[in-house]
């Protein structure tokens, strides 16, 4: 395994232990200096996937598949941004996420639980159609496990002691796999919005 290789996993697999350490401590130690641990997992899983992507891009011809799958990772990375940042009330959740408040069950969380899971798995699928390499493939297969334990941890762990609603939208919402309802109720919410 080459050193770039080795350090994309170190990083993203240390970024994602800073995103479970903050979850935690919305739920156990209400530590206001580890707030910031989820801003600082995902620059660590950017900069992971700069040493598996940059040394690729190198050596990678530029080609339509590339221009193609550059497109789809723009689309997929305003997606996570959108799904994470702006989709939900910043404040309580990022800020003032210690207080028990209802989750956010419109729009694109109307589609499914974990929406954010779905664009960050067509990101490094896309990501790695560009370079189309062994290290990028293994790097971001783990990359996407590391997130779907992480859901799994939300779900068993962690949810239920920050959401007021949580079973309800369990009940009313699908986890990772949107339905056809779930769609429509996600399309019918965001032109709600929007009107």
């Amino acid at each position: 395994m080459k050193g770039s290789t080795q350090m994309g996993l170190c990083l993203g697999i240390t970024g994602f232990g800073f995103c479970y350490l903050y979850d935690f401590n919305t739920v156990l130690w209400h530590k206001k200096w580890l707030q910031m641990f989820f801003f600082i997992g995902n620059l660590f899983i950017i900069a992971g996937s700069l040493c598996i992507l940059i040394p690729a891009w190198i050596s990678t011809h530029i080609h339509v598949r590339f221009f193609v799958s550059a497109i789809l990772s723009v689309l997929f990375l305003m997606l996570l941004i959108y799904t994470l940042f702006f989709a939900i009330p910043f404040d309580t959740t990022y800020i003032h996420e210690n207080t028990l408040r209802n989750a956010y069950t419109d729009g694109v969380y109307a589609l499914c639980r974990h929406p954010a899971v779905l664009w960050f798995t067509g990101l490094y699928f896309s990501l790695w159609l560009m370079v189309l390499t062994t290290e990028a493939v293994i790097t971001f297969l783990i990359y996407i496990l590391m997130d779907i334990l992480y859901i799994i941890l939300q779900e068993r762990f962690i949810f239920f002691k920050t959401f007021k609603n949580y079973s309800e939208y369990q009940m009313n919402t699908p986890f990772l796999i949107p339905t056809i309802n779930s769609i429509k109720k996600c399309v019918h919410t965001m032109t709600k919005v929007s009107s």
